[in-house]
């Protein structure tokens, strides 16, 4: 997971970071009766949170590009240009509804290890959650304010396909912070065990 975090924003090599991230998931989720009860359930919520926050940011990508696609399709065939002012409210919907999946998932990294962390550490977790989740409320408010700027036609959905490539940048600050915490954790944990602390 932390090299997940790490390479998470990296396009292309993201898609590896989200597999590393979702196979350390499941590593944690097969050992999470090792640390306590209270360990076991903040692992099962955060897997839990996860899943909805994948499956549901799988929905919007899969919405979205539908909508491209046929604004993009009405305008090859040569019939009336669907117009972004038509479709306005579903995609300010899909920008909210990233934000919420967004902040879910930021909320499963902290429960996932939060019973395993020391004083300095939770206060790491409670700092990426709360600014990765500024990130994700501000990306989804500029994402509405463009929506409302755009006329209409496929290169406006383009131009905001390419503005969340930024925001996607952005939220790779907290992400890092997330793995300066996990690493700590892990050295934590194997330090009394006198395994390598790499």
């Amino acid at each position: 997971m932390i090299i997940g975090f790490a390479i998470g924003w990296l396009p292309i090599v993201g898609i590896v970071g989200g597999i590393l991230i979702l196979v350390g998931l499941l590593s944690v989720f097969l050992g999470r009766r090792g640390f306590g009860d209270d360990h076991r359930r903040s692992v099962v919520r955060a897997c839990i949170l996860i899943l909805v926050g994948v499956l549901g940011t799988l929905a919007v990508a899969g919405v979205f590009a539908w909508i491209q696609f046929m604004v993009f399709s009405s305008t090859i065939t040569g019939g009336s240009t669907a117009s972004i002012g038509d479709l306005r409210s579903r995609l300010d919907l899909l920008a909210a509804l990233t934000a919420v999946f967004g902040i879910a998932e930021l909320l499963a990294f902290r429960w996932l290890v939060v019973r395993l962390a020391d004083r300095i550490e939770r206060r790491a977790l409670w700092i990426a959650f709360g600014l990765g989740s500024a990130i994700v409320v501000l990306g989804a408010g500029v994402s509405i304010l463009t929506f409302s700027s755009m006329t209409g036609g496929p290169t406006t959905l383009n131009e905001y396909a390419t503005m969340t490539y930024l925001w996607d940048a952005a939220e790779e600050i907290p992400l890092l912070l997330f793995a300066w915490t996990y690493y700590h954790i892990r050295r934590s944990l194997l330090a009394p065990l006198g395994r390598p602390q790499f």
